[in-house]
C-alpha cells in the first residue's frame, strides 16, 4: 500500500498538519478518509494501487499504473498528466 502522496507523484513530506481520520478496507487500504473536514473516497485496484479518488463534491481524480505499479497517467478536471520515466 502506498500513501496518496507517493501514489500520485507528489513529493512526500514528513510534516502533518490539521486533522486526519480514516478507515481501512479488508485489504488494508485507506478508505474513506477525512482531512481537515474534507472527505475523500479512495478506490484501489486489485494490485493495491490507488485507482480513483472521489471528493465530497463529486470531483474525481483517476490513476493508471503500468504492470510494475509505476504511475503512467493521472486524470482530473484540470487535465491529464502523463508520467514518463
Amino acid at each position: 500500500m502506498r500513501d496518496d502522496a507517493e501514489a500520485d507523484g507528489r513529493p512526500q513530506d514528513d510534516t502533518v498538519t490539521g486533522t486526519t481520520s480514516c478507515t481501512y478496507d479488508p485489504a488494508g487500504n485507506t478508505d474513506p478518509r477525512t482531512i481537515d473536514g474534507r472527505t475523500q473516497d479512495l478506490d484501489w485496484n486489485s494490485e493495491g494501487s490507488l485507482h480513483k479518488v472521489t471528493e465530497a463534491d463529486g470531483a474525481t481524480t483517476e490513476f493508471l499504473d503500468d504492470a510494475d505499479g509505476n504511475r503512467l497517467i493521472r486524470r482530473d478536471k484540470a487535465g491529464t498528466n502523463l508520467y514518463l520515466t
